[in-house]
């Protein structure tokens, strides 16, 4: 049976549990369902901010922005305190089964309450999270609707058991394990993001995922065009004008030095990529160990102490003594080390720039501020995507992958990533989930 929203129109509906982002997977994948003739629809488990989209897709939104956080958020740290100690198992078995009761409530009201009231029938059910598979099964099983399951990341191995809290490792994973288990052996597709996820699902399921990584964007094609093009240019150029012009040792070793620099910064260039691919595999999860966001960004400020005063910008560190994190402290120092030279490069000449560590409740928070020119409203969606660059910046150095390399770490941890104005200046915040 097809379902038809027009003359040999059929209709598939991408559901995600977070809200829909300008540049997401799921915001990719809804829009080429569209391009290849689908009447596209979205089901998002959060409201965006704003519409972004254009009219060749629907979004519906399963809760508003302001009803958005869940109960624990809301509830404030004395009973976030009481959870994680019924986590750990601090009440024993009749603690942890009481919190797997709660914990079953919320996941069918998120899962399968919410995003049950919005869904259509349909001709293709795509599913950016397992959970969801439960209010799909029984509709596409009667409309004869193909599932497609898209894995973002190679879930039962992003914390080991026993790194897990006692509530995780007894109660809440096998659970979710089950859930994934049943949608990878049912789904007629499923998908994965790169070869390093399909290497670890097809050893855990059996089956391996076809390989569909994120959507290609010209606009890439353009800023990589001109970013290589340049030095290339510039490199020939000289090589040329020395080829037909007299020898000069001076004038040789310029153009050597010169040639040089611009090799290295097309090298460069392509490590950062290579860099970036290699940390989207979630191949470093290996290396994630408890450690102090503090100490981390100390580390940080004393590498540009020196590159500050030179600028007469005060750089300075604040906050809690101790911030615990779980994740690769080598990623996590680049990931600091690039926002704070980007508040060195982009901020104001003899300004200040505040590294601050905190615990806020459960979650762990690092802000680096800058009270330079920030980033106009309209770019903050963009600036994350490699090569992408501020047109007033388009003339300093970099390569535009800076900001890409924190957002692929802050992907690898978990994090969440804020872009505040501070009226002058910038904002940048990393949100993490405190060691269980």
């Amino acid at each position: 049976m097809m379902m038809r929203d027009g003359p040999g129109r059929a209709t598939a509906v991408s559901l995600t549990p977070v809200s829909l982002d300008a540049d997401s997977r799921a915001f990719r994948i809804a829009c080429s369902l569209a391009d290849a003739g689908f009447r596209s629809l979205v089901i998002e488990g959060r409201a965006s901010e704003r519409p972004f989209w254009g009219p060749e897709i629907e979004v519906r939104s399963t809760a508003n922005s302001s009803t958005a956080t869940t109960p624990l958020k809301r509830s404030g740290a004395p009973l976030r305190n009481t959870v994680n100690a019924l986590r750990r198992g601090g009440l024993g078995k009749a603690g942890e089964l009481a919190l797997y009761s709660g914990f079953r409530g919320h996941d069918w009201w998120r899962h399968c309450r919410q995003p049950g009231r919005l869904l259509p029938p349909a001709d293709l059910y795509y599913l950016h999270s397992f959970e969801l598979h439960r209010i799909v099964a029984r509709t596409a099983s009667r409309l004869g609707a193909k599932v497609v399951y898209d894995a973002h990341d190679f879930y039962r191995g992003i914390e080991p058991a026993e790194r897990q809290s006692s509530f995780d490792r007894n109660w809440m994973r096998p659970f979710l394990n089950k859930l994934e288990d049943r949608l990878v052996a049912d789904a007629d597709a499923v998908v994965t993001v790169s070869d390093g996820v399909a290497d670890l699902m097809t050893g855990a399921f059996g089956r391996r995922p076809i390989v569909i990584r994120n959507c290609h964007d010209e606009r890439l094609d353009r800023a990589v065009a001109h970013d290589l093009r340049t030095p290339l240019t510039r490199m020939r150029g000289r090589l040329e004008k020395a080829y037909h012009g007299e020898r000069s040792d001076d004038g040789d070793q310029a153009l050597i030095g010169d040639t040089i620099a611009d090799l290295d910064a097309v090298l460069g260039m392509f490590s950062s990529i290579t860099r970036i691919a290699h940390i989207e595999t979630q191949a470093r999860k290996g290396e994630f160990r408890t450690v102090n966001l503090v100490e981390i960004a100390g580390e940080v400020v004393e590498l540009y102490d020196a590159a500050a005063e030179r600028d007469g910008t005060d750089l300075s560190i604040t906050g809690d003594h101790e911030v615990l994190v779980t994740g690769d402290r080598d990623l996590l120092f680049d990931a600091i080390a690039n926002l704070v030279d980007n508040a060195i490069k982009h901020g104001r000449a003899g300004g200040k720039i505040v590294v601050a560590c905190e615990n806020v409740d459960d979650e762990a928070v690092i802000a680096i501020t800058d009270d330079g020119p920030g980033i106009p409203a309209g770019e903050r969606d963009h600036v994350f995507k490699r090569f992408y660059r501020l047109e007033q910046s388009r003339y300093t150095p970099g390569n535009g992958l800076g900001l890409s390399l924190v957002a692929a770490v802050a992907n690898l941890h978990g994090a969440r990533i804020e872009l505040l104005d501070q009226s002058p200046g910038l904002q940048v915040k990393l949100w993490f989930s405190a060691p269980s």
